[in-house]
């Protein structure tokens, strides 16, 4: 849904309509049922690969461009490796018997490089990157970085979130002058873990809440694919950030207010190299979040989905 609304508010709301079978709105856009005749011109259904009808669809709308988001095969792989077995090898069974149905010539969009290439080289040769763009914070950034706090956002329900704050609080609990942060949906679900945390759910925006606090941002992500908003987000806000690798794409891996770890055994040297020196890395990244507020904005990447030389009009039909 996020890149439904980033996507299409920057366009004029009157040169497009938007269906679907749930109450969904952008901006005064209102969505309308899905009518009965085949739509015609330019189509862009927003789903997942995993959609359990998607190939149907496809076949009722075949000049569509397909917004999907992530391949979930790489998702499913990461829980292989994580030694889930069972659960590994049954779902990607039931996406490879998915993507059966679905036509090789389906037109299809990713947010990561790293996705795109994994569905050119199963055969969907009609693949293109689309990432994700970024709303500015709305508030001030703070003036400084707050070096004695640190945070993680996320849905805490979703497995690969909740993993990686589960690995946080027992890196960290024995540091008890850090305060540890939680923030997003259900982060109320942390409680039983330690009394300590601080937690915020479902707080009306992430990246307002990093800018106004600039805590470390420390993303212990373990399995898990697709694009990395919440990376975007911390860096936007002007985070320095400790991460995994598996919690980065292509598109975020570089910048320079980002610290790379193997695992949360590597997280204490790391904490302690940024606050060693926090002016420099307060320099470091503010000047990140300038670069990206303005190469990343929705606007920009908007154009790159829906403008002149955009995937849609390139090469609709």
């Amino acid at each position: 849904m996020s890149n439904v609304v980033g996507l299409l508010s920057p366009l004029d709301s009157s040169s497009y309509r938007l269906y679907s079978d749930q109450m969904i709105s952008v901006g005064q856009i209102n969505a309308e049922p899905l009518p009965a005749q085949r739509l015609e011109g330019e189509t862009v259904i927003f789903t997942h690969l995993e959609y359990r009808s998607l190939g149907r669809l496809v076949s009722a709308i075949p000049n569509a461009t397909v917004h999907v988001g992530d391949w979930a095969g790489i998702y499913w792989n990461s829980v292989l490796k994580s030694g889930k077995w069972f659960k590994g090898v049954a779902a990607t069974l039931r996406f490879r018997y998915r993507l059966l149905k679905l036509s090789r010539k389906t037109r299809l969009v990713f947010v990561s490089r790293e996705d795109t290439n994994a569905a050119i080289a199963n055969g969907f040769k009609e693949s293109y990157h689309i990432p994700i763009g970024i709303n500015p914070p709305s508030v001030p950034r703070r003036s400084s970085i707050t070096v004695d706090h640190v945070c993680f956002s996320g849905n805490f329900r979703y497995e690969p979130n909740r993993l990686a704050a589960l690995a946080l609080i027992k890196r960290l609990k024995n540091f008890p002058r850090i305060k540890l942060i939680f923030v997003g949906y259900y982060a109320n679900d942390l409680r039983s873990y330690d009394e300590a945390i601080e937690l915020h759910d479902n707080v009306p925006s992430v990246v307002d809440f990093l800018a106004a606090r600039r805590p470390i941002y420390i993303s212990l992500i373990s399995i898990g694919a697709g694009a990395k908003n919440k990376i975007l987000d911390a860096a936007l806000a002007g985070c320095p950030i400790i991460c995994t690798h598996e919690s980065l794409d292509a598109s975020v891996s570089a910048l320079a207010s980002v610290q790379m770890v193997l695992d949360e055994r590597e997280v204490e040297a790391k904490y302690k190299e940024i606050t060693s020196n926090p002016s420099a890395w307060n320099n470091t990244t503010e000047q990140v979040a300038d670069l990206l507020a303005s190469t990343r904005s929705w606007s920009a990447i908007s154009n790159l989905m829906f403008g002149d030389a955009g995937v849609v009009r390139t090469h609709s039909y």
